[in-house]
């Protein structure tokens, strides 16, 4: 009988120390009642709160847990998931060890559980197969985040590291100071390009001012040589803004002529001995009197 008397004296006195905080269950009661307070996925069990195994559940102030329907669970190894103990909902799930939840579509609750850390992820990046991470398309990387495109571009595809891969959307082009700019009138290739790879229409002429194109057409009495404008011939200058006639009685060998020094007399202002030699120029107003 003493015997019984101290086991259950000793019971007692010991009762409180079962009621020590679980990793599921912090609402408890230590007054020895059977009610777990605020409590769902625990019950009252061996004087403590005590959290349902995986597989069974309970609603708050429940005194038994409930068995989960067969199947409740099935796919779920397959994506690293289980249900886990003191859950209050046969839905409810966690990764398995090792494996981290991931919100994958963006609604800010998890969805699967991923072999990689996702606190090791920058914002706007997403993981590779390798756990190493990239870009989300319209990102692209700078050392160790991901920098948005500036307005009006993307890029075609994740995984961008420079900003010469985002490229601007409709018909606008990146200029020179990587912002995208309205294509200019009489532009052949232009919508999505970079400043670089912008092409005028046949018959003008590309420049670039400040980082923006501009095609425009040659000036008065200059023509088109490639992607600049040479003055034509018998006039002098540098062809893109302005072209100079030669003096009266003079013209160029050629197009492209820069200078009035590239201006010679011809035929008809100068007169050669027959080894074409000896040239004596002949000035149209005084020409009549010379013997």
């Amino acid at each position: 009988m003493n015997f019984i008397l101290s086991f259950l004296f000793g019971f007692i006195f010991i009762l409180p120390s079962f009621a020590d905080v679980t990793s599921d269950c912090t609402t408890y009661n230590t007054d020895g009642s059977s009610i777990c307070n605020n409590a769902a996925g625990c019950i009252w069990e061996y004087g403590a709160c005590s959290p349902c195994q995986s597989g069974w559940v309970s609603l708050p102030g429940a005194d038994e847990c409930t068995q989960c329907p067969t199947g409740f669970d099935n796919g779920w190894s397959a994506q690293h998931k289980q249900h886990p103990d003191g859950a209050s909902s046969c839905s409810d799930w966690e990764c398995t060890d090792d494996y981290f939840p991931i919100d994958t579509n963006g609604d800010g609750t998890p969805d699967e559980c991923s072999a990689c850390d996702p606190t090791t992820l920058p914002d706007n990046a997403e993981f590779t197969d390798s756990c190493t991470w990239r870009c989300i398309i319209g990102y692209y990387k700078t050392n160790n985040t991901c920098t948005e495109c500036p307005t009006g571009s993307t890029t075609t595809a994740a995984g961008a590291t420079d900003i010469s891969q985002c490229t601007c959307t409709g018909n606008f082009y990146m200029s020179g100071n990587n912002t995208c700019t309205a294509c200019p009138s009489n532009t052949a290739e232009c919508a999505g390009l970079s400043v670089d790879n912008v092409t005028c229409q046949t018959g003008f002429i590309k420049s670039i001012t400040n980082g923006v194109v501009t095609c425009s057409t040659c000036p008065e009495h200059a023509e088109q040589s490639g992607n600049t404008c040479i003055c034509s011939a018998g006039y002098y200058g540098d062809g893109n803004s302005y072209c100079t006639a030669c003096p009266a009685g003079t013209t160029t060998s050629s197009a492209s002529a820069t200078s009035d020094a590239d201006c010679h007399m011809t035929s008809s202002t100068q007169f050669c001995d027959a080894a074409g030699e000896n040239c004596l120029n002949l000035i149209p107003s005084t020409a009549t009197n010379i013997q």
